[in-house]
């Protein structure tokens, strides 16, 4: 199954759809139990009919050429169209490239040039954890510069035992947000003279830039993540309407179509659907939260193992009621927030699939008992 629709697996989670079936050109799962059509030279019983599956399911043998005649060759034999559902369609917008290179020329443009500050607005602390992000932490300030917002604006970054460049690029970079009135706040585990200190990892390395900042509300941003321009205006907005809620982005897989299936549902929920679906996974996705401090503080910030987002993600629903619209996202696919960057080395893609699938079902059990 990895190696022929890997984008099927999510964080752990097999989801395998008619759609997906459709799209390698072979029949539905749920036809499977039909007789194929007779072709020559090929045996049309055993796990093709219902007592094949059944003697299947009861651990008996199953052959696999069997069970390839059953979906069917899409290379010898054309799909049977009327048994195939359509492929998803993907929006026609720009690709993630074409905005990430927007976004760098706006805040090229705004580098130097004094934000119109309201001090009457809120002031929000952009919270990036950085390791080893020399190679991406550019993109993701300049977009900094980009934001339409016109409330005080501050960027807490917190390096967690990088051993490349990170630190010298952070440096540079306070002075050209600062001149642009964006307050700036840096630290890192090897900046006191533990040149050797280990990386305490990303939840860490999150409550080291939250516990340094000094804003009101917390907006979340990844060292090799994008945001779009009105990334921070609309979250506010968002927030000083409900200001309980843990606020979401819409987002863009970068590069596009890295992680498709997981995106298309992503952004299939409605606002019920990000309750409603709560023990699936995050249904508000990491890198595009934003809050009030106070839901942080609530919380009690993020416990330092891997799976972070997910264990916060619960902690927060373990405290909220659904009448005080825990969970929102603004945005669409259309119009995102966020260029949410996806490499074989981030973490989402190398936490263990244990403590994945062991979180919701302890959540459920702290809910049954409330």
């Amino acid at each position: 199954n990895r190696a022929v629709t890997p984008r099927v697996l999510v964080n752990g989670m097999a989801r395998v759809t008619a759609e997906a079936f459709a799209a390698h050109g072979v029949r539905s799962l749920a036809l499977l139990s039909a007789p194929p059509p007779s072709r020559s030279g090929e045996a049309s019983a055993g796990c093709a009919s219902s007592a094949g599956l059944a003697a299947c399911s009861a651990g008996e043998p199953c052959p696999a050429g069997e069970l390839r005649a059953s979906l069917g060759e899409p290379s010898k034999r054309p799909p049977d169209e009327a048994l195939l559902l359509p492929p998803p369609k993907r929006p026609s917008v720009a690709s993630a490239e074409s905005l990430a290179a927007e976004v760098a020329r706006l805040g090229a443009a705004a580098e130097g040039r004094p934000r119109d500050v309201d001090p009457s607005l809120p002031r929000v602390s952009l919270v990036v954890p950085a390791h080893n992000a020399a190679w991406c932490l550019d993109e993701a300030l300049a977009s900094v510069l980009a934001q339409t917002y016109r409330g005080p604006l501050e960027v807490s970054i917190f390096d967690d035992g990088s051993s490349d460049g990170t630190r010298a690029l952070i440096e540079a970079w306070i002075p050209r947000l600062r001149a642009a009135r964006v307050d700036c706040v840096a630290s890192g585990s090897r900046w006191g003279g533990d040149a050797h200190a280990e990386a305490g990892g990303i939840g860490f390395a999150k409550n080291r830039a939250v516990a340094q900042s000094s804003g009101s509300l917390l907006a979340f941003l990844d060292a090799d993540d994008v945001m779009l321009p009105r990334r921070v205006e609309l979250q506010v907005a968002a927030l000083s309407a409900s200001p309980r809620s843990l606020v979401g982005g819409a987002w863009r897989r970068w590069p596009d179509g890295a992680t498709a299936h997981h995106e298309a549902w992503a952004h299939s929920l409605d606002e019920e659907g990000l309750w409603l679906h709560q023990f699936r996974e995050t249904t508000v996705q990491m890198p595009t939260w934003a809050m009030a401090r106070a839901t942080f503080d609530a919380v009690g910030g993020f416990e330092e193992v891997p799976a972070e987002d997910l264990l916060f993600f619960h902690a927060h629903l373990d405290r909220a009621a659904r009448a005080e619209r825990p969970l929102l996202r603004v945005g669409s696919r259309e119009e995102p927030l966020l260029l949410y960057r996806w490499t074989a080395s981030s973490m989402t893609s190398t936490v263990d699939r244990r403590t994945l699938l062991q979180a919701p079902p302890a959540a459920f059990g702290r809910r049954g008992r409330r």
